[in-house]
């Protein structure tokens, strides 16, 4: 297709790969039931339906077992909370528009849990009148998703696993990686610390926010901005390990979030993910606002994105991953989930070769933009304007690593003025962020008479990336200096 990216026409070629289902097998174990654990959930329960009922305007501290209550049914979020109260036997019907209450709930007001849940109570009603945003919630320390999320006891014990099996050097990508809060877990247990760590998530605030606490840490990081379904070319075969917590439900498709993940192994790596059966009672007051009462997730089982074992391994079984293993905690309704990617095929560099041996020069491709999916039109069928507009704004960026070393500071300013790019990082690709071989040629002149050092256009051809050339330039100043030193 013909697109138009900074003011100029582009042949861009939008690739989506046709993976081959892989040899599944698959093991489910379950373990044993925590009563201890059981007790603590059923607080949590008792907790988050008097917090429900006090944002409806109800007196909590007056309310017995059979005295009468208020329940709002205005918008999804309001009667996804009202099945959930039903179900968990909360309230029932009295008459058709009245409800009472089953539970003692008075004996949970005094809990650490709800005292800090009722702090939150005028955000809460604000959010579902919609006079505030519902992203709100992804920063808030009460009530955001990925706090709740890493403080329950079966994250701990599936980031201990992950700990324990990633290996020394291991490339690992972290999907749905949000503010980092799981990767600064898994580091302060004593993560391998020369393990190569690339997050990526569907929001390029949340990554920001993972850098900035990540800062600290002795590590490796890459971070990359994923929407739409375009991954980067990058990216793909080139980790060990892909860890997703709590992440894979939340695409509408499933398949979408395992052909993702299978996109970004290697052959052979390891995809670890944590999934729930069942949302945990604290989960369902932000989740239900944040994804407006699950009313737009296809499942078997309606307002929840969440899956249960067997809707988990039919979506295996269509995947591209072999050896699928599931360990249930039926206590809490936790999934950990451990299946490897069959053999990565090069299908892109592949395809690369096969057009530019069968087009004429003026029909190629300047660039082929991989894709996890493409999106469909209403009528369910490939939506190419859309496409075309995604591959115009190229949404999928790696948010910029300018943390320079050496030399590449000086280079990335050398680039910008050449390029009139703003931003340039430390893994930018010269010939990906505008250049070609005409630049190429400008910029191993402008690197003789800065340094006076010799480069050969194949040497910029085999390493664009701002570091890797940068690393070569300083070798061959420090040579240069050498001789000099020699000769005096």
């Amino acid at each position: 297709m013909t697109v138009e990216t900074n003011g100029k026409k582009e042949i861009v070629a939008a690739v989506v790969e046709k993976y081959e289902k892989g040899n599944a097998s698959h093991q489910v174990f379950m373990n044993e039931e925590n009563p201890e654990y059981a007790e603590i959930q059923e607080i949590r329960k008792k907790v988050v339906a008097a917090f429900i009922l006090k944002v409806y305007g109800n007196n909590v501290d007056s309310l017995t077992p059979n005295d009468n209550i208020v329940i709002n049914s205005n918008g999804k979020v309001e009667q996804y909370w009202n099945v959930w109260l039903l179900i968990n036997n909360v309230i029932s019907h009295k008459d058709s528009d009245e409800y009472v209450l089953n539970l003692e709930i008075k004996n949970v007001l005094s809990d650490i849990w709800y005292m800090k849940l009722e702090t939150q109570i005028p955000m809460v009603q604000e959010l579902i009148r919609g006079t505030v945003s519902a992203s709100n919630l992804l920063t808030n320390g009460y009530l955001s998703p990925e706090e709740l999320l890493v403080q329950g006891s079966d994250t701990v014990i599936f980031l201990e696993h992950v700990t324990k099996v990633i290996k020394h050097d291991s490339k690992v990508a972290v999907l749905g990686a949000r503010t980092g809060l799981a990767v600064e877990m898994l580091l302060n247990n004593n993560l391998d610390r020369n393990v190569e760590l690339t997050l990526i998530d569907e929001s390029a605030g949340m990554l920001k926010r993972a850098e900035e606490r990540l800062r600290r840490y002795d590590v490796q990081f890459e971070y990359y901005h994923f929407e739409d379904g375009l991954l980067e070319k990058s990216l793909l075969g080139q980790f060990d390990f892909v860890i997703a917590l709590g992440e894979l439900h939340r695409y509408k498709n499933p398949l979408h979030g395992l052909h993702v993940a299978n996109m970004l192994l290697k052959a052979k790596g390891q995809l670890l993910a944590l999934e729930y059966e069942d949302l945990d009672p604290m989960s369902i007051i932000s989740s239900a606002i944040l994804e407006n009462g699950f009313s737009e997730y296809m499942r078997k089982r309606k307002n929840t994105a969440l899956m249960t074992v067997d809707e988990w391994l039919t979506a295996f079984e269509e995947s591209a991953f072999d050896d699928v293993m599931i360990k249930v905690y039926p206590t809490s309704s936790a999934l950990f989930i451990n299946a490897n990617a069959n053999k990565y095929k090069e299908y892109l560099k592949e395809l690369e070769e096969y057009v530019r041996n069968s087009l004429v020069q003026y029909m190629l491709p300047q660039e082929f933009i991989t894709f996890a999916w493409f999106p469909l039109s209403q009528n369910g069928k490939v939506d190419r304007k859309k496409i075309r507009q995604i591959v115009g704004n190229r949404k999928c960026t790696m948010v910029k690593n300018t943390d320079y070393v050496g030399v590449e500071r000086e280079i990335a300013e050398l680039w910008k003025e050449m390029l009139s790019v703003e931003d340039i990082g430390r893994n930018d690709n010269f010939f990906e962020i505008g250049g070609d071989s005409l630049l190429a040629t400008q910029f191993v002149e402008c690197l003789k008479q800065k340094y006076e050092i010799e480069m050969s256009l194949r040497e910029i051809f085999n390493n664009a990336e701002l570091d890797r050339v940068s690393k070569i330039i300083e070798e061959k100043i420090e040579c240069n200096k050498q001789m000099i030193e020699g000769e005096i």
